[in-house]
């Protein structure tokens, strides 16, 4: 090959090389370092301590929370949908600011813009518990329970490894299988059609559709409840979630909660 083409091909290809091989972060570029982390670090601090705390909200579920001590914290900063599948959500993009901490709590386009703050250092989906300074992070949800959850139909592989596709257990005596797509009584989804009429639960639910409905199957002899749906993505005109109890075999205190959209 000619020397000057064999030079024109590389730097051809270099560019190309190092686009795709750039990681989503860009902390490389931001004018911020680790001093702050390196003085928190230092300085240590008290979760405990009573102080002023300022809480800005910026829209969808993201808010940034100053410590008493200065410390920033963002959570869940959001964006749109990078394949472009769920259109536009947001007209700008998250706003590039300062922070000590960025916090994602779940792997959504819409919560885990995790790059476009210029945080130091940055937690994505915290099991545990992470202290820097007078800030302490904690997974308070474990601590009081076993979460059960279930991917749906437009969840990420990331999701997809967390939580199964069919969930079943016992709770209180009361035998339970939760999954996403699982249709009506007397037409039950093909995938699961087999398993619940030859094992069929206490408490069935499922959603995928948006529309809440709480059904009792006598032929199967079990509860059916879809609860709708709680996001703002979809055609339901509005959000609702269903809530009850499970006490010594029996099914408590069910209700229909509703939120606007």
């Amino acid at each position: 090959m000619n020397k000057y083409l064999k030079y024109l091909a590389i730097s051809l290809i270099a560019p190309t090389i190092a686009s795709h091989s750039m990681a989503e972060s860009r902390s490389w570029t931001f004018s911020e370092n680790n001093n702050r982390v390196i003085e928190a670090q230092i300085n240590g601090g008290d979760p405990a301590k009573a102080g002023d705390v300022i809480i800005d909200f910026f829209g969808h579920m993201a808010f940034r929370i100053t410590s008493p001590d200065g410390l920033k914290v963002v959570i869940d900063p959001w964006r749109n949908d990078p394949s472009g599948y769920w259109g536009v959500w947001f007209p700008e993009p998250f706003p590039e600011i300062p922070v000590d901490l960025v916090l994602s709590t779940h792997a959504h386009f819409d919560h885990d813009a995790v790059y476009r703050p210029h945080a130091t250092q940055v937690l994505e989906r915290l099991s545990g518990e992470y202290k820097l300074g007078d800030i302490k992070v904690t997974d308070e949800l474990e601590k009081v329970t076993k979460l059960k959850a279930v991917y749906g139909n437009i969840d990420n592989s990331g999701i997809r490894a967390e939580y199964p596709e069919n969930l079943r257990f016992i709770c209180e005596g009361v035998k339970v299988w939760i999954t996403h797509i699982g249709g009506y009584p007397n037409r039950y989804y093909h995938k699961i059609k087999e398993e619940i009429n030859n094992n069929p639960p206490d408490i069935f639910i499922c959603g995928h559709s948006h529309i809440l409905k709480i059904i009792n199957d006598k032929k199967l002899n079990l509860l059916h409840i879809n609860p709708g749906a709680i996001g703002n993505q979809g055609f339901h005109q509005v959000r609702t979630m269903v809530r009850f109890q499970l006490d010594e075999s029996k099914i408590k205190n069910l209700e229909v909660i509703e939120f606007k959209r």
